[in-house]
């Protein structure tokens, strides 16, 4: 996946977006895996419990499996340090005549 993504103008692989589980609070219901259309999750048997194992492959800004997991193992970045760490980027990639100022 190297494409540029239409919404951040950067390629997807540097977008630190994506879910985190804790496995301490992970009860392995599979909820995750099941409700995720973009194939994040994988359910490692032997463990018990979901893992993330496309990080990547999360659409950016979503968030929405969270309210799915019983246990509140998931958790994603602080939204406002995540959106200055993307302008810092596109910062230092020649993006600054994209970026709109109020």
């Amino acid at each position: 996946m190297n494409a540029l993504d239409n919404t951040w103008g950067l390629p997807r692989e540097l977008i630190p977006w994506g879910p985190t589980i804790d496995p301490g609070r992970c009860r392995g219901s599979g909820e995750c895996v099941r409700f995720c259309p973009n194939n994040v999750y994988e359910f490692d048997e032997p463990r018990g419990h979901a893992l993330v194992a496309r990080f990547h492959q999360c659409t950016v800004m979503c968030n929405n499996c969270v309210a799915v997991c019983p246990n509140g193992a998931i958790s994603f970045p602080d939204q406002e340090a995540f959106l200055d760490a993307v302008s810092e980027m596109r910062k230092s990639r020649g993006f600054m005549k994209y970026i709109v100022k109020a």
